[in-house]
């Protein structure tokens, strides 16, 4: 999802410390904890449905520094316990759902290879 969004959204104009834009995809984010506090945490966006991006405006909007950064490489998040966790409980459904998946699958190998040139041209 991060990769998808990342490509919505100018990377080098939320890292640019002159651009207002901000952005961020939250399944983990880094923060010193000065810059945490100093924005109000998590408590000061208790209304935000999008906490991600409004923790993301607040720093660079405070003045702190903002980075996107891929770390595709150094870390993995894991969002379900195994393949089968992903298929429907309606199996009436799973011809359909398995070839939704695969597509996605693909789709989504595919934009990592090309995040990953994108970014490491960047550098």
């Amino acid at each position: 999802m991060a990769s998808l969004l990342g490509l919505v959204f100018p990377i080098e104009a939320a890292n640019n410390p002159a651009n207002p834009m901000a952005f961020a995809a939250g399944p983990f984010m880094l923060f010193r904890r000065s810059a945490y506090r100093a924005i109000g945490g998590h408590r000061a966006l208790a209304g935000e449905v999008e906490e991600d991006l409004a923790l993301a405006r607040r720093i660079k909007g405070s003045g702190h520094r903002l980075r996107y950064l891929l770390a595709l490489d150094a870390l993995e998040l894991r969002m379900y316990a195994n393949f089968a966790a992903l298929l429907p409980e309606e199996r009436s459904l799973l011809p359909g759902a398995l070839l939704a998946g695969l597509v996605g699958i693909g789709l989504q190998l595919a934009l990592r290879l090309w995040m990953r040139r994108a970014f490491r041209a960047g550098r």
